[in-house]
């Protein structure tokens, strides 16, 4: 299994980032995918570069796997974040609509309280 890291390349907050990942010592160009994205790979690591927004990307460890037959464990999304206190901070967020799962079980579980 690969780790997919994404960079949206219209993105300076992305391309950042990707560049400096690139930078590092191992890496060498990735597959070709069919959609026109750049792909580059370092160990189990694959580094995809695309120019459309990540909100509009949908199912990308099921189309890499296609396209490459390599099974993905996690998709990570570059970006750039700074705390309140102005320092760089690391963000983790899951992808999707978390909120609605969390209001749908509380529904079920405890109806009375929404």
């Amino acid at each position: 299994m690969v780790v997919l890291v994404v960079a949206t390349a219209s993105d300076p907050a992305s391309i950042g980032p990707a560049a400096a990942f690139l930078a590092m010592p191992g890496w060498s160009p990735g597959p070709p995918i069919p959609e026109g994205m750049e792909s580059f790979t370092n160990g189990d690591v694959r580094l995809l570069k695309h120019e459309r927004s990540i909100i509009a990307e949908d199912d990308l460890d099921n189309r890499w796997q296609a396209a490459t037959g390599e099974a993905v464990s996690e998709v990570i999304f570059l970006s750039k974040h700074t705390a309140v206190s102005n320092r760089p901070a690391l963000t983790v967020h899951p992808i999707g609509w978390l909120f609605l799962v969390i209001k749908c079980y509380m529904f079920l579980v405890y109806p009375w309280l929404c």
